[in-house]
């Protein structure tokens, strides 16, 4: 075993270390999260161009 001790400011250094840590993968899954909302968002947008042209395409023949 060592006989090494932590210093309150090793402590307080490694706390605030695990907080940034926290933050920054806070902040990167709401960035992948709005990253996945918006590929479906086009997928949708995408879709309804088709359908919407469609449909145009449709009354247009008639």
């Amino acid at each position: 075993m060592s006989d090494e001790t932590i210093s309150p400011e090793e402590q307080t250094d490694e706390s605030e270390t695990t907080q940034q840590n926290q933050d920054v993968e806070a902040q990167l899954k709401r960035a992948l999260a709005d990253y996945q909302n918006l590929q479906k968002r086009f997928e949708k947008e995408k879709q309804d161009v088709v359908r919407y042209a469609n449909e145009n395409l449709l009354l247009n023949m008639l």
